[in-house]
């Protein structure tokens, strides 16, 4: 896993508000709870150019069209702070367990000697089976 500064990302980050759906009832028409969150990954100080492309690579879906920010809004609560919480939660998740993750190489193996004869034994068995259960010639 590769190491990053939080801290520092927490500097860069930006904020944006808009009403939000969801739970408050009339008081949700009148402010602004939603928390969007804007992250230019691409000009951080906090990451290496390396970082850059696993994030570019691995977040896909959670960036822009240029493929330089992070993008995503949080409206699960009724507060504007606790929104902005569960932002910065959320990219840390992100970043902690998917970001930066490298796939495993797949090791090509063959199957076993028996485990070849187990299918064609049981292939033999089944069309056995289907071969009983058709009409009887004379």
């Amino acid at each position: 896993m590769s190491h990053f500064d939080f801290k520092k990302i927490l500097k860069e980050l930006e904020w944006s508000y808009s009403k939000s759906s969801g739970p408050g009832g009339q008081h949700v028409n009148t402010t602004d709870t939603k928390a969007k969150l804007t992250w230019n990954f691409a000009n951080s100080s906090a990451l290496r150019t390396r970082q850059i492309i696993q994030i570019q690579k691995n977040l896909a879906n959670y960036l822009n069209k240029s493929q330089t920010c992070i993008l995503f809004s949080c409206s699960e609560s009724r507060s504007k702070e606790r929104n902005k919480q569960n932002c910065i939660k959320k990219l840390k998740f992100l970043l902690e367990t998917k970001a930066f993750v490298e796939p495993k190489k797949r090791i090509k193996t063959k199957p076993t000697r028996s485990s070849v004869k187990k299918r064609l034994d049981s292939k033999t068995k089944h069309s056995q089976t289907k071969l009983n259960r058709q009409k009887v010639k004379y």
